[in-house]
Protein backbone atom coordinates (compact mmCIF):
# COMPACT_ATOMS: atom_id res chain seq x y z
CA UNK A 1 0.00 0.00 0.00
CA UNK A 2 1.81 3.31 -0.51
CA UNK A 3 1.05 6.17 1.51
CA UNK A 4 -0.94 9.25 1.61
CA UNK A 5 1.55 12.26 2.73
CA UNK A 6 -0.44 14.86 4.52
CA UNK A 7 1.28 17.97 4.96
CA UNK A 8 0.50 19.73 8.63
CA UNK A 9 -1.05 23.45 7.27
CA UNK A 10 0.51 26.76 8.75
CA UNK A 11 -0.26 26.72 12.80
CA UNK A 12 0.22 22.66 13.20
CA UNK A 13 3.58 22.50 13.93
CA UNK A 14 4.67 24.48 16.52
CA UNK A 15 1.87 26.64 17.12
CA UNK A 16 -0.48 23.61 16.37
CA UNK A 17 -0.70 21.96 19.96
CA UNK A 18 -2.14 25.63 21.53
CA UNK A 19 -4.82 25.75 19.23
CA UNK A 20 -8.50 25.44 20.66
CA UNK A 21 -8.85 21.61 21.86
CA UNK A 22 -12.01 21.61 20.97
CA UNK A 23 -10.82 21.96 17.21
CA UNK A 24 -8.33 19.70 17.85
CA UNK A 25 -9.89 16.62 18.97
CA UNK A 26 -11.74 14.64 16.16
CA UNK A 27 -11.41 10.84 16.75
CA UNK A 28 -12.41 7.96 15.57
CA UNK A 29 -12.42 5.20 17.32
CA UNK A 30 -10.75 2.51 14.90
CA UNK A 31 -9.35 -1.42 16.01
CA UNK A 32 -6.30 -1.17 15.00
CA UNK A 33 -5.42 1.28 17.42
CA UNK A 34 -7.26 -0.23 20.64
CA UNK A 35 -4.83 -2.87 21.31
CA UNK A 36 -1.79 -0.08 21.73
CA UNK A 37 -3.94 1.66 23.74
CA UNK A 38 -4.86 -0.86 25.81
CA UNK A 39 -1.00 -2.39 26.37
CA UNK A 40 -0.05 1.70 27.20
CA UNK A 41 -2.72 1.70 30.33
CA UNK A 42 -1.13 -1.74 31.15
CA UNK A 43 2.38 -0.49 31.10
CA UNK A 44 1.54 2.39 33.02
CA UNK A 45 -0.50 0.62 35.91
CA UNK A 46 2.35 -1.87 36.15
CA UNK A 47 5.00 1.14 36.83
CA UNK A 48 2.62 2.54 39.10
CA UNK A 49 2.28 -0.70 41.38
CA UNK A 50 6.03 -1.12 41.14
CA UNK A 51 6.81 2.56 42.25
CA UNK A 52 4.06 2.03 44.74
CA UNK A 53 4.81 -1.33 46.46
CA UNK A 54 8.09 -0.73 48.10
CA UNK A 55 10.12 1.87 49.40
CA UNK A 56 11.32 4.98 46.85
CA UNK A 57 14.51 3.86 45.44
CA UNK A 58 16.87 4.98 42.30
CA UNK A 59 15.42 1.49 40.43
CA UNK A 60 11.83 1.99 41.04
CA UNK A 61 11.68 5.32 40.45
CA UNK A 62 13.54 4.80 37.12
CA UNK A 63 11.82 2.02 36.12
CA UNK A 64 8.40 4.41 36.74
CA UNK A 65 10.05 6.94 34.36
CA UNK A 66 10.38 4.02 31.95
CA UNK A 67 6.95 2.50 32.26
CA UNK A 68 5.83 6.42 31.98
CA UNK A 69 7.46 7.63 28.88
CA UNK A 70 6.47 3.73 26.85
CA UNK A 71 2.72 4.49 28.08
CA UNK A 72 3.01 8.03 26.74
CA UNK A 73 4.35 6.97 23.76
CA UNK A 74 1.72 4.16 23.12
CA UNK A 75 -1.40 6.22 24.50
CA UNK A 76 -0.61 9.26 22.16
CA UNK A 77 0.45 7.05 18.91
CA UNK A 78 -2.85 5.28 19.41
CA UNK A 79 -4.75 8.65 19.78
CA UNK A 80 -2.93 9.54 16.65
CA UNK A 81 -4.38 7.13 14.75
CA UNK A 82 -7.34 7.63 15.47
CA UNK A 83 -7.59 11.24 14.84
CA UNK A 84 -10.03 11.85 12.32
CA UNK A 85 -8.75 15.19 11.00
CA UNK A 86 -5.29 16.01 9.39
CA UNK A 87 -4.71 19.03 11.82
CA UNK A 88 -5.39 16.92 15.09
CA UNK A 89 -3.15 14.00 13.83
CA UNK A 90 -0.26 16.93 13.60
CA UNK A 91 -0.87 17.84 16.94
CA UNK A 92 -0.41 14.42 18.33
CA UNK A 93 2.28 13.54 16.24
CA UNK A 94 4.19 16.16 17.94
CA UNK A 95 2.67 14.97 21.52
CA UNK A 96 4.06 11.38 20.96
CA UNK A 97 7.78 12.44 20.82
CA UNK A 98 7.56 13.90 24.33
CA UNK A 99 7.58 10.00 25.09
CA UNK A 100 9.68 8.69 22.48
CA UNK A 101 12.26 11.17 23.09
CA UNK A 102 12.06 10.53 26.46
CA UNK A 103 12.48 6.53 26.34
CA UNK A 104 15.92 6.04 25.64
CA UNK A 105 16.93 8.54 28.50
CA UNK A 106 14.57 6.04 30.76
CA UNK A 107 15.66 3.06 30.01
CA UNK A 108 19.84 4.27 30.23
CA UNK A 109 19.01 5.46 34.41
CA UNK A 110 17.03 2.59 34.92
CA UNK A 111 20.19 0.30 33.85
CA UNK A 112 22.46 2.22 35.72
CA UNK A 113 20.50 1.94 38.55
CA UNK A 114 20.17 -1.49 37.99
CA UNK A 115 23.58 -2.10 38.68
CA UNK A 116 23.95 0.73 41.59
CA UNK A 117 26.25 3.08 38.84
CA UNK A 118 23.66 5.98 38.98
CA UNK A 119 25.88 8.13 40.98
CA UNK A 120 29.37 7.25 39.25
CA UNK A 121 27.38 7.78 35.54
CA UNK A 122 25.72 11.04 37.12
CA UNK A 123 27.28 12.83 34.05
CA UNK A 124 26.31 10.17 31.42
CA UNK A 125 22.83 10.57 33.11
CA UNK A 126 22.19 13.93 32.95
CA UNK A 127 23.95 14.49 29.35
CA UNK A 128 21.30 12.15 28.15
CA UNK A 129 18.21 13.52 29.91
CA UNK A 130 19.86 16.57 28.60
CA UNK A 131 19.64 15.72 24.97
CA UNK A 132 16.03 14.47 25.40
CA UNK A 133 14.46 18.22 26.42
CA UNK A 134 16.67 19.14 22.97
CA UNK A 135 14.96 16.83 20.78
CA UNK A 136 11.76 17.62 22.31
CA UNK A 137 12.32 21.51 21.53
CA UNK A 138 13.54 20.64 17.89
CA UNK A 139 10.12 18.35 17.07
CA UNK A 140 8.06 21.09 18.46
CA UNK A 141 9.61 23.55 16.61
CA UNK A 142 11.74 22.69 13.70
CA UNK A 143 9.58 21.47 10.59
CA UNK A 144 12.71 19.44 9.64
CA UNK A 145 11.90 16.77 12.12
CA UNK A 146 7.98 15.98 11.78
CA UNK A 147 7.25 16.94 8.10
CA UNK A 148 3.56 16.09 8.52
CA UNK A 149 1.62 12.53 8.91
CA UNK A 150 1.15 9.57 7.21
CA UNK A 151 -2.28 8.42 6.44
CA UNK A 152 -2.16 4.48 6.05
CA UNK A 153 -5.58 1.97 5.99
CA UNK A 154 -4.60 1.34 10.03
CA UNK A 155 -4.61 5.25 10.36
CA UNK A 156 -2.56 8.53 10.79
CA UNK A 157 1.45 7.96 11.87
CA UNK A 158 3.82 10.54 12.20
CA UNK A 159 6.16 11.45 9.10
CA UNK A 160 10.12 12.37 9.89
CA UNK A 161 12.07 14.53 8.06
CA UNK A 162 16.07 13.47 7.19
CA UNK A 163 16.68 15.73 10.14
CA UNK A 164 14.95 13.16 12.58
CA UNK A 165 17.77 11.00 11.46
CA UNK A 166 20.68 13.13 14.44
CA UNK A 167 17.33 11.72 17.12
CA UNK A 168 17.79 8.35 15.35
CA UNK A 169 21.75 8.37 16.50
CA UNK A 170 20.79 9.26 20.26
CA UNK A 171 18.42 6.92 20.40
CA UNK A 172 20.00 3.82 19.36
CA UNK A 173 23.32 4.75 21.10
CA UNK A 174 21.62 5.28 24.43
CA UNK A 175 19.44 2.03 24.34
CA UNK A 176 22.77 0.25 22.96
CA UNK A 177 24.28 1.93 25.87
CA UNK A 178 21.67 0.42 28.38
CA UNK A 179 21.81 -3.16 27.15
CA UNK A 180 25.77 -3.20 27.11
CA UNK A 181 25.91 -1.82 30.96
CA UNK A 182 24.00 -4.72 31.81
CA UNK A 183 25.97 -7.40 29.72
CA UNK A 184 29.21 -5.59 31.37
CA UNK A 185 27.78 -6.25 34.84
CA UNK A 186 26.67 -9.75 34.17
CA UNK A 187 30.47 -10.42 33.99
CA UNK A 188 31.19 -8.50 37.23
CA UNK A 189 33.36 -11.17 39.07
CA UNK A 190 32.46 -9.58 42.70
CA UNK A 191 28.47 -9.78 41.79
CA UNK A 192 26.53 -13.14 43.86
CA UNK A 193 24.94 -15.48 41.58
CA UNK A 194 21.78 -14.16 42.46
CA UNK A 195 22.48 -10.13 41.71
CA UNK A 196 23.60 -11.88 37.85
CA UNK A 197 20.30 -13.56 37.76
CA UNK A 198 18.19 -10.37 38.57
CA UNK A 199 20.08 -8.29 36.04
CA UNK A 200 20.02 -11.09 33.29
CA UNK A 201 16.49 -10.78 33.59
CA UNK A 202 16.18 -7.16 33.17
CA UNK A 203 18.32 -7.18 30.12
CA UNK A 204 16.56 -9.70 28.67
CA UNK A 205 13.26 -7.68 28.88
CA UNK A 206 14.97 -4.77 27.83
CA UNK A 207 16.44 -6.33 24.79
CA UNK A 208 13.01 -7.50 24.45
CA UNK A 209 11.57 -3.98 24.30
CA UNK A 210 14.43 -2.72 21.76
CA UNK A 211 12.49 -4.22 19.01
CA UNK A 212 10.55 -2.00 19.35
CA UNK A 213 12.13 0.35 17.48
CA UNK A 214 10.64 -1.20 14.36
CA UNK A 215 7.80 1.42 15.05
CA UNK A 216 10.28 3.95 13.39
CA UNK A 217 9.71 2.18 10.13
CA UNK A 218 6.35 3.56 9.22
CA UNK A 219 7.76 7.38 10.06
CA UNK A 220 9.45 6.33 6.83
CA UNK A 221 6.85 5.51 4.65
CA UNK A 222 7.46 1.13 4.69
CA UNK A 223 3.22 0.67 5.04
CA UNK A 224 3.24 -1.51 7.88
CA UNK A 225 1.49 -2.03 10.96
CA UNK A 226 3.26 -0.37 14.18
CA UNK A 227 3.79 -3.72 16.27
CA UNK A 228 6.43 -2.17 18.68
CA UNK A 229 3.42 -2.26 21.31
CA UNK A 230 3.80 -5.93 21.28
CA UNK A 231 7.29 -6.16 22.15
CA UNK A 232 6.70 -2.93 24.56
CA UNK A 233 4.09 -5.20 26.38
CA UNK A 234 6.76 -7.99 26.32
CA UNK A 235 9.58 -6.33 27.60
CA UNK A 236 7.28 -4.94 30.45
CA UNK A 237 5.72 -8.10 31.38
CA UNK A 238 9.38 -9.95 31.57
CA UNK A 239 9.88 -6.55 34.03
CA UNK A 240 7.01 -7.48 36.02
CA UNK A 241 7.64 -11.41 36.20
CA UNK A 242 11.78 -9.80 37.24
CA UNK A 243 10.11 -7.46 40.30
CA UNK A 244 7.71 -10.47 41.64
CA UNK A 245 10.70 -12.49 41.72
CA UNK A 246 13.12 -10.63 42.61
CA UNK A 247 11.71 -7.42 43.69
CA UNK A 248 13.38 -3.96 44.04
CA UNK A 249 14.32 -3.73 47.66
CA UNK A 250 17.45 -6.28 47.31
CA UNK A 251 18.67 -5.34 43.49
CA UNK A 252 21.53 -2.47 44.72
CA UNK A 253 24.42 -2.61 46.96
CA UNK A 254 23.17 1.16 48.08
CA UNK A 255 19.83 0.01 49.30
CA UNK A 256 21.53 -2.46 51.26
CA UNK A 257 23.81 -0.75 52.72
CA UNK A 258 20.69 2.15 52.93
CA UNK A 259 18.67 -0.34 55.05
CA UNK A 260 21.29 -1.89 57.07
CA UNK A 261 22.03 1.73 58.75
CA UNK A 262 18.47 2.40 59.19
CA UNK A 263 17.45 -1.26 61.03
CA UNK A 264 20.84 -2.24 62.78
CA UNK A 265 20.17 -1.01 66.43
CA UNK A 266 23.07 0.04 67.34
CA UNK A 267 24.18 3.60 66.32
CA UNK A 268 25.93 4.49 63.15
CA UNK A 269 27.58 7.59 62.24
CA UNK A 270 29.92 8.27 59.36
CA UNK A 271 31.65 11.92 59.30
CA UNK A 272 34.26 13.24 56.62
CA UNK A 273 38.04 13.77 58.08
CA UNK A 274 36.83 17.77 59.17
CA UNK A 275 34.52 15.76 61.68
CA UNK A 276 30.97 16.66 59.39
CA UNK A 277 28.38 14.30 59.99
CA UNK A 278 27.70 12.47 56.29
CA UNK A 279 25.44 9.57 57.77
CA UNK A 280 23.58 9.20 61.12
CA UNK A 281 20.67 6.31 61.42
CA UNK A 282 17.94 6.94 63.64
CA UNK A 283 19.92 5.08 66.98
CA UNK A 284 22.58 7.13 66.33
CA UNK A 285 20.36 10.36 66.80
CA UNK A 286 18.57 8.56 69.50
CA UNK A 287 21.57 7.59 71.23
CA UNK A 288 22.92 11.32 70.82
CA UNK A 289 19.21 13.31 71.88
CA UNK A 290 18.81 14.39 68.16
CA UNK A 291 17.86 13.60 64.90
CA UNK A 292 19.46 12.08 61.59
CA UNK A 293 17.94 15.37 59.71
CA UNK A 294 19.49 17.58 63.11
CA UNK A 295 23.09 16.11 62.84
CA UNK A 296 23.54 15.49 59.30
CA UNK A 297 26.03 18.36 57.79
CA UNK A 298 26.78 19.38 62.02
CA UNK A 299 30.75 18.95 63.60
CA UNK A 300 30.70 15.71 66.00
CA UNK A 301 33.36 17.64 67.71
CA UNK A 302 31.08 20.56 68.22
CA UNK A 303 27.78 18.35 68.70
CA UNK A 304 30.19 16.19 71.68
CA UNK A 305 31.86 19.54 72.49
CA UNK A 306 35.56 17.55 72.50
CA UNK A 307 38.86 18.98 71.08
CA UNK A 308 38.92 15.89 68.12
CA UNK A 309 37.34 13.06 66.83
CA UNK A 310 36.70 9.74 69.14
CA UNK A 311 39.85 7.77 68.61
CA UNK A 312 41.01 9.97 65.37
CA UNK A 313 44.46 11.05 67.45
CA UNK A 314 46.14 7.80 67.71
CA UNK A 315 48.67 7.17 65.45
CA UNK A 316 47.71 3.72 65.64
CA UNK A 317 44.06 4.33 64.73
CA UNK A 318 45.93 6.10 61.78
CA UNK A 319 48.21 3.58 60.68
CA UNK A 320 45.86 0.34 61.23
CA UNK A 321 42.06 2.39 60.45
CA UNK A 322 40.56 0.58 63.53
CA UNK A 323 39.30 0.54 67.23
CA UNK A 324 37.33 -1.82 68.89
CA UNK A 325 34.71 -1.26 71.75
CA UNK A 326 36.33 1.94 73.85
CA UNK A 327 33.87 3.05 76.57
CA UNK A 328 33.69 6.62 77.02
CA UNK A 329 30.84 9.40 77.76
CA UNK A 330 29.47 11.64 75.42
CA UNK A 331 27.62 14.99 75.97
CA UNK A 332 24.34 14.62 73.62
CA UNK A 333 22.41 17.19 71.96
CA UNK A 334 20.06 18.20 75.10
CA UNK A 335 23.37 18.79 77.23
CA UNK A 336 23.05 15.67 79.42
CA UNK A 337 25.37 12.65 78.87
CA UNK A 338 25.19 8.68 77.84
CA UNK A 339 28.18 6.18 78.17
CA UNK A 340 28.76 4.16 75.05
CA UNK A 341 30.91 2.09 73.81
CA UNK A 342 32.24 2.62 70.31
CA UNK A 343 33.91 1.20 67.09
CA UNK A 344 36.13 3.40 64.75
CA UNK A 345 36.77 2.25 61.04
CA UNK A 346 38.38 4.74 59.21
CA UNK A 347 37.30 4.74 55.35
CA UNK A 348 39.61 5.01 52.39
CA UNK A 349 39.43 5.71 48.81
CA UNK A 350 40.58 3.81 46.11
CA UNK A 351 44.01 5.58 46.23
CA UNK A 352 43.74 4.12 50.12
CA UNK A 353 44.34 7.93 51.37
CA UNK A 354 41.76 9.00 54.16
CA UNK A 355 38.14 10.25 53.56
CA UNK A 356 35.99 9.51 56.81
CA UNK A 357 35.55 7.68 60.25
CA UNK A 358 32.85 5.25 60.40
CA UNK A 359 31.21 4.98 63.86
CA UNK A 360 29.30 1.89 65.35
CA UNK A 361 28.05 2.90 68.89
CA UNK A 362 26.63 1.01 71.35
CA UNK A 363 24.19 2.31 74.42
CA UNK A 364 26.01 1.22 77.75
CA UNK A 365 23.14 2.83 79.95
CA UNK A 366 21.29 -0.45 80.21
CA UNK A 367 24.51 -2.43 80.81
CA UNK A 368 25.49 -0.05 83.80
CA UNK A 369 22.37 -0.34 84.99
CA UNK A 370 22.65 -3.54 85.11
CA UNK A 371 25.85 -3.56 86.58
CA UNK A 372 25.13 -1.28 89.23
CA UNK A 373 22.48 -3.59 90.28
CA UNK A 374 24.77 -6.70 90.48
CA UNK A 375 27.64 -4.53 92.30
CA UNK A 376 24.87 -3.74 94.84
CA UNK A 377 23.32 -6.91 95.14
CA UNK A 378 27.40 -8.26 95.76
CA UNK A 379 29.04 -5.60 97.36
CA UNK A 380 28.84 -4.17 100.62
CA UNK A 381 27.70 -0.11 100.30
CA UNK A 382 30.06 1.22 102.78
CA UNK A 383 33.20 -0.73 102.09
CA UNK A 384 32.91 -1.65 98.29
CA UNK A 385 34.28 -5.31 99.06
CA UNK A 386 32.15 -8.21 98.29
CA UNK A 387 29.36 -9.55 100.97
CA UNK A 388 28.14 -12.99 102.09
CA UNK A 389 26.02 -13.36 98.81
CA UNK A 390 28.73 -12.92 96.48
CA UNK A 391 30.83 -15.23 99.14
CA UNK A 392 28.61 -18.00 99.09
CA UNK A 393 28.09 -18.04 94.81
CA UNK A 394 31.70 -18.35 94.67
CA UNK A 395 32.79 -20.19 97.01
CA UNK A 396 32.32 -23.80 95.60
CA UNK A 397 33.61 -22.79 92.53
CA UNK A 398 36.90 -21.38 93.86
CA UNK A 399 37.22 -24.12 96.47
CA UNK A 400 37.28 -26.72 93.43
CA UNK A 401 39.76 -24.23 91.29
CA UNK A 402 42.13 -24.55 94.38
CA UNK A 403 41.93 -28.33 94.90
CA UNK A 404 42.45 -28.44 91.66
CA UNK A 405 45.75 -26.54 91.51
CA UNK A 406 46.57 -29.07 94.43
CA UNK A 407 46.70 -26.39 96.97
CA UNK A 408 44.43 -25.62 100.45
CA UNK A 409 41.16 -23.51 100.91
CA UNK A 410 41.27 -22.01 104.00
CA UNK A 411 38.79 -19.91 105.33
CA UNK A 412 39.79 -16.66 107.92
CA UNK A 413 37.53 -14.96 109.94
CA UNK A 414 38.83 -11.51 110.93
CA UNK A 415 37.18 -9.15 113.89
CA UNK A 416 38.47 -6.02 114.72
CA UNK A 417 39.22 -5.56 118.47
CA UNK A 418 37.57 -2.85 120.41
CA UNK A 419 35.57 -1.52 117.71
CA UNK A 420 32.56 -1.19 119.57
CA UNK A 421 34.41 1.65 122.38
CA UNK A 422 35.49 3.06 118.84
CA UNK A 423 31.84 4.12 118.02
CA UNK A 424 30.64 4.78 121.05
CA UNK A 425 33.36 6.93 121.98
CA UNK A 426 33.96 8.79 118.20
CA UNK A 427 30.68 7.93 116.84
CA UNK A 428 29.81 6.54 114.01
CA UNK A 429 31.33 8.52 111.17
CA UNK A 430 35.16 7.46 112.15
CA UNK A 431 33.63 4.08 112.34
CA UNK A 432 32.47 3.74 109.37
CA UNK A 433 35.98 5.64 108.09
CA UNK A 434 38.34 2.39 109.71
CA UNK A 435 35.80 0.04 108.61
CA UNK A 436 36.87 1.29 104.93
CA UNK A 437 40.44 1.79 105.71
CA UNK A 438 40.61 -1.71 107.50
CA UNK A 439 38.85 -3.34 104.20
CA UNK A 440 41.34 -1.80 101.95
CA UNK A 441 44.31 -2.90 103.88
CA UNK A 442 43.22 -6.56 104.38
CA UNK A 443 42.58 -6.36 100.64
CA UNK A 444 46.02 -5.18 99.45
CA UNK A 445 47.37 -7.77 101.66
CA UNK A 446 46.09 -10.50 100.00
CA UNK A 447 46.19 -11.59 96.16
CA UNK A 448 44.28 -11.11 93.67
CA UNK A 449 42.58 -14.21 93.64
CA UNK A 450 42.03 -14.63 96.98
CA UNK A 451 38.27 -13.53 98.11
CA UNK A 452 37.99 -10.85 100.87
CA UNK A 453 34.50 -10.18 102.02
CA UNK A 454 32.67 -8.09 104.85
CA UNK A 455 30.43 -10.35 106.92
CA UNK A 456 29.06 -8.12 108.66
CA UNK A 457 29.66 -5.30 111.35
CA UNK A 458 33.49 -5.31 112.25
CA UNK A 459 33.99 -9.18 110.57
CA UNK A 460 35.53 -10.10 107.79
CA UNK A 461 35.83 -13.12 105.86
CA UNK A 462 38.43 -14.13 103.62
CA UNK A 463 39.15 -17.35 101.10
CA UNK A 464 42.21 -18.12 100.52
CA UNK A 465 44.80 -20.28 98.73
CA UNK A 466 47.73 -21.93 100.58
CA UNK A 467 50.19 -24.28 99.80
CA UNK A 468 50.33 -25.97 102.98
CA UNK A 469 47.81 -25.98 105.75
CA UNK A 470 50.43 -24.59 108.26
CA UNK A 471 50.68 -21.69 106.52
CA UNK A 472 47.61 -20.42 107.70
CA UNK A 473 49.10 -19.14 110.91
CA UNK A 474 51.50 -16.82 109.07
CA UNK A 475 49.20 -15.57 106.43
CA UNK A 476 46.38 -14.93 110.22
CA UNK A 477 49.78 -13.01 111.53
CA UNK A 478 50.13 -11.30 108.11
CA UNK A 479 46.95 -9.91 108.22
CA UNK A 480 46.96 -8.75 111.76
CA UNK A 481 50.31 -7.26 111.36
CA UNK A 482 48.62 -4.87 108.38
CA UNK A 483 46.17 -3.33 110.48
CA UNK A 484 48.27 -2.90 113.50
CA UNK A 485 51.59 -1.21 112.19
CA UNK A 486 50.24 2.01 111.50
CA UNK A 487 47.94 3.93 113.24
CA UNK A 488 44.70 4.80 111.16
CA UNK A 489 44.43 8.82 110.44
CA UNK A 490 41.15 10.18 110.25
CA UNK A 491 39.91 13.79 109.84
CA UNK A 492 41.21 15.03 113.75
CA UNK A 493 42.43 11.37 114.78
CA UNK A 494 44.66 8.98 115.16
CA UNK A 495 43.39 5.58 116.17
CA UNK A 496 45.12 2.46 116.22
CA UNK A 497 43.64 -1.08 115.80
CA UNK A 498 44.42 -4.64 116.41
CA UNK A 499 42.02 -7.97 115.19
CA UNK A 500 41.73 -11.06 115.82
CA UNK A 501 41.82 -13.81 113.25
CA UNK A 502 40.52 -17.12 113.46
CA UNK A 503 41.48 -20.05 110.52
CA UNK A 504 39.77 -23.14 109.48
CA UNK A 505 41.14 -25.57 107.08
CA UNK A 506 38.83 -27.48 104.06
CA UNK A 507 40.55 -30.57 104.12
CA UNK A 508 38.18 -32.77 102.10
CA UNK A 509 36.05 -31.90 98.75
CA UNK A 510 32.00 -30.41 99.33
CA UNK A 511 32.79 -29.11 102.63
CA UNK A 512 30.11 -26.63 103.45
CA UNK A 513 30.75 -22.97 103.49
CA UNK A 514 28.29 -22.58 107.00
CA UNK A 515 31.10 -25.33 108.59
CA UNK A 516 33.99 -23.42 107.17
CA UNK A 517 32.80 -19.99 108.75
CA UNK A 518 31.43 -21.64 112.02
CA UNK A 519 34.75 -23.18 112.49
CA UNK A 520 37.04 -20.43 111.99
CA UNK A 521 34.50 -18.17 113.92
CA UNK A 522 35.25 -20.08 116.69
CA UNK A 523 39.15 -19.98 116.59
CA UNK A 524 38.70 -16.43 116.06
CA UNK A 525 37.16 -16.14 119.66
CA UNK A 526 39.96 -18.50 121.14
CA UNK A 527 42.45 -16.56 119.65
CA UNK A 528 40.56 -13.06 121.14
CA UNK A 529 40.76 -14.61 124.39
CA UNK A 530 44.38 -16.06 123.96
CA UNK A 531 46.14 -12.86 121.58
CA UNK A 532 47.08 -15.80 119.09
CA UNK A 533 45.86 -17.10 116.11
CA UNK A 534 44.23 -20.55 116.10
CA UNK A 535 43.64 -23.07 113.02
CA UNK A 536 40.83 -25.24 113.03
CA UNK A 537 40.76 -28.35 110.18
CA UNK A 538 37.21 -29.07 108.84
CA UNK A 539 37.04 -32.93 108.69
CA UNK A 540 34.88 -35.52 107.29
CA UNK A 541 31.46 -36.07 109.76
CA UNK A 542 30.76 -36.01 112.13
CA UNK A 543 32.67 -33.06 112.25
CA UNK A 544 35.79 -32.71 114.56
CA UNK A 545 37.98 -29.95 115.39
CA UNK A 546 41.98 -29.97 115.04
CA UNK A 547 43.77 -27.49 116.81
CA UNK A 548 47.14 -26.02 115.60
CA UNK A 549 48.87 -23.57 118.11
Amino acid sequence: MTPVTLEPDIGTRFEGPFRPMAARLELILGAPALPMFGVAVVIFLLGWFGLARERLSSVNVSFFLLTLSASWWLATTSILMMSAGEATAVMWAHITYIGVCAIPSAMLQFSLALVDQVRQRMRMVIAAWSGTAVFIVLFFTSGDFITGVWRYSWGHYTRLGTASAAFLAFFITLIAASLHTLNRAMKNLELSEQHKKRIAAFLTALAVGSVASVDFLPSFGVAIYPVGYIAAFACIALCGRAIWRFSFADLTPTYLVAQLVESVQGGVVVVDMHGTVRVANPAAAELLASSPEALAGKNLREVLTIECLPASDSATFIRVGRTRNQSTTWRRHDGSTVDVSFSATLLRDRDRLPVGILYVLHDLTERRRAERHEFAANHDALTGLPNRTYFARRFDATVGEISAHGRVAAVFFLDLDGFKEINDRHGHTAGDRILQLAGARLRNALREDDILVRHGGDEFVALVSLRWAEDGAIVAEKLKSVLRREPFALDTLTLSLSASVGVAIASRGGIEIDELIRSADEAMYRDKREHHPRTDRATAPPFAIESRA
